[in-house]
C-alpha cells in the first residue's frame, strides 16, 4: 500500500507541476534533475548536473539504456566494443548498445562520445521510448519539437538553438507524465515496472516534487 501511495503522489506532482517560462528558472531545473538523479534517469558527476553543457551522443545512450531498464545487465555484462573514443565508465552502456544493435559508431573506431546533440535528436529518441515510430510516420524527426508539443509531452519551453542539459532535463521530467502511445500507462509507471529506480529513491524523489515543486 505504501509503493501505491508513493508512486499516486508522485504522479499527482507530476500533473499539478506544468509551469512554462521562456527559458526555465535554473533553481527549479536543478530540482527537476534531482528527481531524476533519484529515479536513476540523469546523473551528475563531480561537477554537479552541468546544466549549461552541452549534451552529447554518449550521454544519450546511457540513458537510453537506463530508460529500458537495462542499466545493471549492461554493467554486469560489460559486453565487447570497438570504439576507442569511450571512455571506460561507459563501456558497458555502448557495449550493451552496440551488441543489441541500438547504437553504431561513426566508423569503425571511433563511437563519436562527444558529438553534440540536438533538441530534434533527443526529442526523436524520447519520442521512440514512449511507443511513437518516425519510420511509421508518427512523425519525423524535423518536427519531432512541434509533435511532442501537440500531443502534450512537452508543456516546459527549451532552447532549441542552444541545446544544453537543462533543456534535457526538462524533456525527461515532462516525458514522465506523458502516456505511452495507444495505453493509459505514463512513461514513470513503465519505469517503475521495468524497475529503473526502487522505492526508497523513489520516495526521496517524492519529497522533492512536494517540497521543492509544487
Amino acid at each position: 500500500m505504501k509503493r501505491y501511495t508513493a508512486f499516486l503522489v508522485l504522479v499527482i506532482c507530476l500533473f499539478n507541476f506544468t509551469l512554462s517560462f521562456s527559458k526555465e528558472d535554473i533553481s527549479i531545473t536543478e530540482k527537476k534533475a534531482e528527481v531524476l538523479s533519484y529515479l536513476n534517469i540523469l546523473k551528475g558527476d563531480d561537477e554537479g548536473f552541468r546544466l549549461n553543457d552541452k549534451p552529447n551522443r554518449l550521454e544519450a545512450v546511457v540513458i537510453l539504456i537506463r530508460l529500458s531498464g537495462n542499466e545493471a545487465d549492461a554493467i554486469s555484462k560489460n559486453m565487447y566494443h570497438p570504439f576507442v573514443d569511450v571512455p571506460n565508465w561507459a563501456s558497458p552502456y555502448v557495449g550493451y548498445a552496440y551488441a543489441l544493435g541500438l547504437t553504431n559508431g561513426v566508423n569503425e573506431t571511433h563511437f563519436g562520445t562527444a558529438d553534440v546533440l540536438t533538441a530534434h535528436q533527443f526529442v526523436t529518441f524520447i519520442l521512440r521510448k514512449l511507443g511513437y515510430d518516425d519510420k511509421l510516420g508518427d512523425f519525423n524527426v524535423n518536427n519531432s519539437i512541434d509533435f511532442v508539443r501537440e500531443k502534450n509531452i512537452l508543456t516546459t519551453q527549451i532552447d532549441e538553438i542552444d541545446f544544453s542539459r537543462a533543456d534535457v532535463t526538462a524533456i525527461l521530467y515532462d516525458a514522465l507524465k506523458a502516456k505511452i502511445k495507444n495505453t493509459n500507462i505514463t512513461f514513470y509507471k513503465r519505469l517503475k515496472d521495468l524497475n529503473v529506480f526502487n522505492y526508497a529513491d523513489e520516495m526521496k524523489a517524492v519529497k522533492i516534487i512536494e517540497n521543492d515543486l509544487k
